[in-house]
């Protein structure tokens, strides 16, 4: 997932067709499971501004990632009122911003215990606050090892 916060709106056969072979459908929300942080599939188009909203709010928050939105063809041709929510709510998806302490005190014992440990840290402590840390915790631990 790379931690970039994208929306990806695709094209779909009809909602009638979906799941009968048809000629161009593709389960593209089954495809893109594993390499996304949540799929849509609207077949309502009264659910499509909460959709859009929902998935905004899941690519920026929690870890950032990409959010996948299919739409079948009879959702984007029709209309319909056009309510974007103020708010989201997401029943089950409620992201964590602060790590466990039990864990984080478990994880500084075993690397206080190593003889060489490596710190290997990816892409997302660039948009975390931790990015400002990490060379004076790096020093720190530097000094502590023999």
């Amino acid at each position: 997932m790379d931690s970039i916060p994208i929306v990806i709106m695709t094209g779909q056969v009809p909602t009638l067709l979906i799941g009968n072979d048809a000629f161009q459908e593709a389960d593209i929300v089954g495809i893109t499971r594993p390499c996304t942080k949540h799929n849509y599939l609207v077949k309502d188009l009264r659910d499509l501004a909460r959709t859009i909203k929902e998935a905004f709010y899941i690519a920026r928050s929690g870890r950032p990632g990409p959010v996948l939105i299919d739409l079948p063809k009879d959702t984007l041709v029709n209309s319909t009122e056009f309510k974007y929510p103020e708010k989201v709510f997401i029943r089950g998806y409620q992201p964590t911003y602060e790590g466990h302490q039990g864990q984080v005190q478990r994880a500084v014992k075993l690397m206080l215990k190593s003889k060489k440990p490596i710190f290997y840290v990816g892409g997302g402590i660039i948009s975390s606050t931790p990015r400002r840390n990490l060379p004076s915790l790096l020093k720190s631990w530097a000094s502590l090892s023999p």
